[in-house]
């Protein structure tokens, strides 16, 4: 079996998202991936490249404008459901995506690094299984604390 690559949605995607939610709900204006580049570690070109993949995965609205061979601007519109969803500010449906923003939100709210860490990792391992994997965990350990 091919090995799989490292998942980054969580790593580089969504902390993007987060902040892009976060000032179109405080601040009530559109967003430049470039702006949040050097607080998440990421160059201005990356942070446009993300912008555009969150626009084409659906988790945006944007307006992208392509260059020749980079991405040139990412006008960022509103969040759609799904990004919505992403960042905790609609409820989802799927118990895998409620676990996994439970995960999200206690590593926000905890100071203790080593705590941090650890459901940083969780996070990107549920958020690597598929939905039916994750959902099949879930039922087993809930069948286990049940005594089942």
């Amino acid at each position: 079996m091919a090995e799989r690559l490292p998942e980054r949605f969580t790593r580089k995607n969504l902390p993007l998202l987060i902040e892009m939610a976060r000032v179109l709900e405080d601040e009530r204006r559109s967003p430049d991936p470039r702006e949040f580049a050097e607080a998440l570690g990421l160059d201005s070109q990356e942070a446009l490249n993300l912008g555009e993949e969150l626009s084409r995965t659906g988790y945006i609205d944007a307006r992208v404008l392509p260059g020749d061979d980079r991405i040139m601007s990412v006008h960022v519109l509103a969040l759609t459901e799904r990004g919505l969803r992403a960042v905790g500010l609609w409820p989802s449906d799927n118990a895998h995506e409620q676990l996994l923003a439970a995960i999200r939100e206690a590593e926000g709210a905890t100071a203790d690094e080593a705590d941090k860490s650890k459901l940083r990792k969780a996070a990107e391992v549920l958020g690597s299984m598929t939905q039916s994997v994750a959902t099949d965990l879930a039922a087993a350990f809930a069948r286990q604390m049940a005594g089942l």
